[in-house]
């Protein structure tokens, strides 16, 4: 997972300008939000409840308080790409765009004051609740979301439900949620209420 995250970090192409504050037409994201919370196929489920354990086994025996003694490596040797699913971009395209979703395709990674463009990089938003595609070869090689939780009014967060419940459904994929060390079924309507509702 390390190396995958550095080769991705590594393949962004310098646009040398800063940028004081978001413009309408582009999308941003830091470095801590690459696929802390993601779509994985499927098939990878008995993986991710046992690597959800070993993370969250790990982040109990290396807390100080106010944070953590060492660094956890995630590991998926052996386990499907998201790529080897062959989901082409302009499926999801034609999904999330009907679903109502804002397709944004100006992207940039930053941090401080320095931005860096992301070429291979789409967003998609609704309502500031953001789907990130990194792509290749025009299929989906990475594929995480921002900002779902913490919805207050519920006419969104049935929105956002529908959305999760279709990509999920119609791709076979589940939510993996690293940072609470928890996956969600996209299959089940309940389990994704419960995750944006914070129930979790």
């Amino acid at each position: 997972m390390f190396r995958k995250i550095v080769s991705f970090f590594k393949s962004l192409e310098a646009d040398n300008v800063e940028i004081k504050s978001p413009s309408a037409g582009s999308a941003y994201f830091h470095e801590d939000l690459f696929r802390q919370v993601e779509f994985v196929p499927r098939e990878n489920i008995d993986f991710l409840k046992s690597e959800n354990d070993k993370v969250n086994e790990f982040a109990q025996n290396h807390s100080d308080g106010s944070g953590f003694t060492d660094l956890y490596i995630r590991g998926d040797e052996n386990q499907m790409l998201l790529l080897e699913k062959e989901i082409e971009v302009k499926m999801i395209d034609s999904l999330l765009t009907k679903l109502g979703m804002r397709k944004i395709e100006n992207v940039y990674y930053f941090y401080g004051s320095t931005t860096v463009k992301s070429e291979n990089t789409i967003v998609y938003d609704f309502k500031e609740a953001q789907i990130f595609i990194v792509q290749k070869d025009n299929f989906i090689k990475d594929f995480f979301i921002n900002g779902f939780r913490f919805h207050q009014l519920e006419e969104d967060k049935l929105k956002l439900q529908e959305i999760l419940f279709k990509v999920g459904t119609e791709f076979s994929l589940v939510l993996n949620d690293w940072d609470l060390t928890i996956s969600i079924d996209l299959e089940d309507k309940n389990e994704i209420k419960k995750y944006l509702n914070e129930e979790f």
